[in-house]
């Protein structure tokens, strides 16, 4: 059908719409198709056992239940999805990064969240981009390298690319970042190689770590539901189940399940600017944190600024690094720490 409507040319420019109707429609398939059996299954019996659900391979109302989630799910990416990934890219794009016309963008994103940086890169092009280039990572080839890789690959890291970017922000280079990868993918990896791939890796990228953590350019970061994280967060359902309860919880999070997102994050960025003057202004000089386990005073550097949402950068560009975002933030003194704490959920300590 949309090969018909738009030809073979036009049709490229709408290449995650139509990938997200086949997903779509593949469930809506697969779900009918379990209702269908659902509803056969009193005559199957008699004049097809050797199906599903008279054969004994599953039972009626697992089929039933899994019809309506796939159903479910089918009709929800159909009418939903496309929308809330198209206002998040927007979104990421003039209000994360306040993107200006003229400058070139870097996205460096895994492999699955292809939509959400197709849509990211024509938003770049509408707001005037230059160049927008895209890395991607992809976790089979990740664990290729750590499975069959020569021991002194590990050593080393592509120091080339990282220079490249760090260039790039020295000529106003706007960066984004999409998270969505397994927190837990090299859990089964050697750690030595694990540990000296991330050594490798932090010296590497030190020229673009310096003008990121400088604040010399705008940035962002933005997030995708990548299947494996999706598991991690919910273990016991299906994986598209999983998925879709993991990118609701992203799109309400990044405040774009409502009308107009970026009128959403004014509002919330008004309020966050409330929080820190307040904070600023009665300049405390310590946080007093007690709870179970926790007895801990933490002094704040002298001369310490609260900051959260949107900031401007050395550039002179007002972004929002983070999407999403609650905090507000300032800087502890480390020589004045006193007490103990306890983590009440999973902790990551050192990296």
């Amino acid at each position: 059908g949309a090969f018909i409507a738009k030809g073979p040319e036009d049709i490229l420019d709408y290449q995650t719409e139509i990938t997200i109707c086949c997903i779509s429609a593949m469930m809506l398939v697969g779900g009918g198709n379990a209702l269908n059996d659902y509803n056969d299954r009193k005559s199957d019996k008699e004049n097809h056992p050797e199906r599903p659900i008279p054969s004994g391979n599953i039972s009626a109302d697992a089929a039933l239940n899994y019809s309506y989630t796939l159903i479910g799910v089918g009709l929800t990416i159909l009418f939903l999805a496309p929308n809330k990934i198209d206002k998040l890219a927007n979104l990421a794009i003039k209000v994360g990064l306040g993107f200006q016309k003229g400058q070139n963008l870097i996205i460096t994103a895994p492999i699955e969240s292809l939509p959400l940086v197709r849509k990211i890169t024509e938003h770049a092009y509408k707001e005037g981009a230059g160049i927008v280039t895209s890395f991607f990572s992809d976790p089979d080839l990740t664990l290729s390298r750590f499975k069959y890789a020569n021991d002194e690959s590990f050593n080393v890291a592509t120091d080339w690319l990282y220079e490249g970017m760090g260039s790039a922000f020295d000529n106003n280079t706007a960066r984004l970042a999409i998270a969505g990868d397994d927190p837990m993918l090299l859990a089964a990896m050697d750690p030595d190689k694990v540990s000296r791939a991330n050594k490798a890796n932090a010296i590497a990228y030190k020229p673009a770590r310096e003008r990121i953590t400088r604040f010399d350019i705008n940035w962002n970061i933005v997030s995708w539901p990548g299947k494996a994280w999706a598991k991690r967060v919910f273990p016991n359902i299906s994986d598209e189940k999983a998925v879709f309860n993991l990118a609701e919880a992203i799109f309400e999070a990044s405040r774009v399940s409502v009308n107009d997102p970026i009128k959403n994050w004014k509002d919330h960025n008004d309020s966050l600017k409330i929080r820190t003057n307040w904070l600023n202004n009665n300049n405390f000089k310590y946080l007093k944190y007690t709870g179970p386990g926790t007895d801990l005073k933490i002094g704040l550097a002298d001369d310490h600024e609260w900051m959260g949402g949107a900031s401007v950068a050395q550039n002179g560009i007002i972004c929002n690094p983070n999407i999403p975002s609650e905090e507000v933030f300032t800087t502890p003194h480390a020589c004045k720490v006193e007490g103990h704490v306890c983590s009440t959920k999973p902790l990551s300590y050192q990296g």
